[in-house]
């Protein structure tokens, strides 16, 4: 049996392999298709590099479950799909390059998750997404309702821009669809629950409180919250 050691050897080499594949397109039709709006074409880079902590921070700075995204997102109709590779031989396999830069920095450097701010941030604005870059923290008290992936991703952000985040969940549980959705054999529920405990650990937890019925808007504004999403 090999080592842990040569386990991880053989994975970065892998990685690295598969990123030397990816033509660098000036266009980087993959990152463009991209529904989590992570920039494919840089995080390949920083791979081919043997740069995985700038790798892995490209990818959960743009999206905190890029994790488990890398596991259950189907590539084959967004960003693979397009990828300029594929025109003179086979796509690169992005979906397993995102979870290996993931995975093997956090073996590499020992760190879970990189909390970094985004570079930018994407605001739907009547029908029209727009992009903006905030430079500096944001104080205030805000309430999130639900605990599934919107919710999750809202409140986490939230918390990066120095917001009091509060998270509020019907159940027992966090996730939403992303545990009751997906079958266990496409991806470990295990691994999604320690993924969404890494990615709420600063924000406050508020479970079994249904919106409507034990706490209402009324409710929220007077006890402090700016604004409620």
């Amino acid at each position: 049996m090999e080592s842990n050691e040569s386990t991880l050897e053989e994975r970065v080499k892998g990685s690295q392999l598969e990123a030397e594949r990816c033509l660098q397109c000036y266009d980087a039709p993959c990152s463009q298709n991209c529904p989590a709006g992570i920039d494919v074409k840089l995080f390949i880079r920083f791979l081919k590099n043997g740069e995985f902590f700038s790798a892995a921070n490209a990818i959960e700075r743009e999206n905190p479950f890029g994790l488990i995204c890398g596991y259950i997102c189907p590539s084959q109709t967004t960003c693979q799909k397009f990828c300029t590779s594929s025109k003179i031989g086979k796509p690169i396999d992005i979906k397993a390059l995102q979870v290996g830069a993931i995975n093997i920095s956090r073996d590499l450097y020992e760190k879970s998750r990189i909390k970094e701010l985004p570079a930018k941030i994407r605001i739907l604005n009547n029908g029209s997404i727009e992009e903006k870059r905030i430079t500096k923290k944001i104080n205030g008290k805000v309430a999130v309702i639900g605990g599934g992936p919107a919710g999750i991703t809202t409140a986490y952000y939230l918390d990066l821009f120095g917001v009091e985040t509060h998270l509020f969940e019907r159940s027992n549980d966090l996730g939403g669809r992303l545990l009751n959705g997906i079958p266990d054999f496409r991806i470990n529920h295990e691994l999604v629950s320690k993924e969404l405990s890494e990615i709420t650990s600063n924000i406050n937890l508020h479970y079994g409180e249904k919106f409507g019925e034990d706490l209402t808007i009324d409710d929220l504004k007077s006890t402090g919250f700016d604004a409620i999403c």
